[in-house]
């Protein structure tokens, strides 16, 4: 099979959300979109809570609607969140180039 260099828009991971004191705090699906590693590595100079409000397109499993305000919320009372959510992106994205 020959190869096709082609990057998906987007994709999905679950992502569990750790309390303070590291007890799951739940988990969550979320919509990201694809970058380039350019792109990623020039996000990483960013802060996490920032990176996240780039490329976070969406979520299911969180009850409140999906907003910047709501992610800003579900960062500022889950500490560990941006954390979270980041390792997830980054094991998706590049999981994804793995299977291309």
């Amino acid at each position: 099979m020959a190869l096709k260099i082609q990057r998906q828009p987007e994709f999905w991971t679950d992502v569990t959300f750790l309390a303070p004191g590291g007890e799951p705090a739940g988990t969550a699906r979320m919509k990201w979109r694809a970058t380039t590693r350019t792109e990623y590595y020039e996000l990483l100079k960013l802060p996490a809570d920032e990176i996240i409000i780039k490329v976070l397109l969406g979520w299911d499993g969180i009850e409140d609607e999906f907003n910047p305000i709501n992610v800003a919320r579900l960062i500022d009372e889950l500490p560990s969140s941006a954390r979270d959510m980041l390792d997830s992106f980054t094991r998706g994205l590049f999981a994804a180039e793995r299977k291309n």
